[in-house]
């Protein structure tokens, strides 16, 4: 008995100490549990940490751009851009006038003449490129010549090819570009045989016979005619012969007489009578660079000529007073048309450069109640730009747009074309006002042109702003290269390259020098 009870108590003994032991391994059991979750979640969190390197690392080679910061890097960012279109352009047609990057082939519109070399010299010159630019160079001293029996845009051959030559010379003195200058000038002359002194708009350069656009009738266009002014001016300064400015104030001095009492002048008008032939009233395509050139020469010419001041003031006023439009709901402003007296709620990208415009006749206005005027329709017509960028899927602006009641404005024509206005509003209000903030919104056009229009061989426009694979157009405008790469270019350089207070710049973006001798002005106004 006494052994089976000892036996006993071992066995409960036994079992009372495994008991410990059970509950232990359960223990061990909700730890091992645990263990695997935390592994779980560890692995899950490696596997997204390293997915999110992997894609951001993809990310940045993708989008190079996205951790330049610095202005010095920016700009070199824009230089690299503008080395792409130009050595691609000479790999492929170098003397034809431009590039269609995709095809490898030229776009011959403007005399294939060389339009790009020509209104690429100054943009090269700026930036530092002085291999690109002796190259250049040397073709236009062996082969641009002005004898080729092309008809031409008379307002498109001064504004690239005459502004080109003379910025070039303004830059460097190099008389050769000067004499090319005067050869095409000379060329041009022709246009100007008319009844009343206003130019035509087209001609031939090798039989001197001048024609009208087939679209417009028999009318010249405002915006041609009052866009030559700034570069005749010039070269009759620097050449000591006044014919060619008195060609082209001539020309302004017809237009004074037959204004309207606002300044608001319509876009057709013939060469014959000097009578405005149809009712449309714009700044925009047509109409935008006459006011454009009524600031900027009178600016030129050291403000010598007061009847320009009077009559851009005059119409800017009336611009803002008479064409300006709010919208709804969030009481943006743009600048509407004037169509046979009722305004059209629609704006060209064109525009888009009035508000540089705006901003730097404020600049030099001597009433103070205009200088607030008109900086304050800089400032919002910029900011309307802005958005016109801003709200499109790719960042990039539509050719034109329609107001809408509802949300503003919608885009009208999709096209982006690698236009250049709205970077020359931000060019001028940062140097006038220094606020960083133009200067970052002009990376964001950049950074959108990056992405949508740079391809292997240049850059080119698109066909759909709002499209998240839009095709391309196939075209890398001249323009291109001498505005929009340049605007943002002088955008992040220091103040002191072109300064404002020293320059003019055209309305294809080429500087020259405000004159510091006395112009004549008699007989031109």
């Amino acid at each position: 008995w006494y052994q089976r009870r000892v036996r006993g108590r071992r066995k409960m003994f036994f079992f009372q100490r495994q008991k410990p032991k059970l509950m232990l391994s359960k223990s061990w059991l909700k730890y091992f549990l645990f263990a695997i979750v935390v592994f779980f979640i560890f692995s899950l969190s490696t596997v997204f940490f390293i997915s999110s390197s992997l894609d951001r690392n993809a990310q940045d080679q993708n989008d190079p751009l996205s951790k330049l910061s610095s202005n010095d890097e920016r700009k070199e960012a824009v230089i690299e851009a503008f080395k792409l279109c130009y050595e691609s352009y000479e790999r492929y047609c170098f003397g034809h006038d431009e590039l269609r990057p995709l095809s490898k082939r030229a776009h011959d519109i403007y005399g294939n003449m060389g339009v790009t070399i020509v209104d690429s010299l100054d943009t090269m010159l700026l930036m530092g490129l002085d291999k690109h630019f002796k190259r250049a160079r040397n073709w236009i001293e062996k082969n641009l010549k002005w004898d080729k029996s092309v008809t031409v845009s008379v307002f498109e051959t001064n504004i690239r090819y005459l502004g080109g030559l003379l910025s070039a010379f303004d830059l460097t003195k190099d008389k050769l570009f000067l004499d090319k200058a005067e050869e095409l000038a000379i060329k041009l002359l022709p246009a100007f045989n008319t009844q009343t002194g206003i130019p035509r708009p087209r001609i031939n350069l090798y039989s001197g016979l001048a024609s009208f656009h087939d679209w417009a009738g028999s009318s010249s266009i405002l915006s041609e005619i009052g866009t030559m002014q700034m570069e005749f001016a010039y070269l009759s300064h620097h050449t000591n012969k006044s014919i060619y400015a008195e060609k082209v104030f001539k020309v302004i001095q017809i237009l004074k007489q037959n204004s309207p009492p606002d300044g608001l002048l319509p876009v057709f008008i013939s060469p014959d009578s000097g009578q405005f032939t149809r009712r449309t009233i714009t700044v925009g395509a047509l109409g935008d660079s006459f006011y454009e050139y009524l600031l900027k020469t009178w600016l030129l010419v050291g403000k010598k000529i007061p009847d320009l001041a009077h009559m851009y003031y005059l119409a800017g006023d009336s611009i803002i007073n008479r064409l300006s439009i709010r919208t709804t709901p969030n009481n943006l402003r743009y600048i509407g048309e004037d169509i046979g007296g009722s305004v059209k709620h629609k704006m060209d990208h064109l525009l888009c450069f009035a508000g540089g415009m705006f901003a730097l006749g404020a600049q030099h206005s001597d009433d103070k109640k205009t200088r607030i005027l008109h900086m304050d329709m800089a400032k919002d017509l910029t900011l309307f730009c802005r958005e016109m960028y801003k709200r499109q899927l790719t960042g990039l602006a539509p050719e034109y747009v329609n107001g809408a009641s509802d949300r503003d404005f919608v885009p009208g024509q999709s096209d982006y074309l690698l236009r250049p206005e709205t970077l020359e509003s931000y060019f001028v209000l940062y140097r006038l006002t220094n606020n960083s903030m133009y200067r970052d919104w002009g990376w964001d056009i950049f950074k959108a042109l990056y992405k949508y229009c740079k391809t292997d061989n240049g850059y080119c426009g698109i066909k759909n702003v709002n499209s998240e694979r839009p095709p391309k157009d196939d075209v890398q405008q001249s323009w291109f290269l001498a505005e929009t790469l340049k605007y943002l270019f002088l955008l992040f350089s220091d103040r002191d390259v072109i300064p404002l207070d020293k320059y003019v710049l055209n309305t294809e973006a080429h500087p020259l020098s405000i004159f510091n001798s006395n112009f004549d002005t008699i007989n031109l106004l």
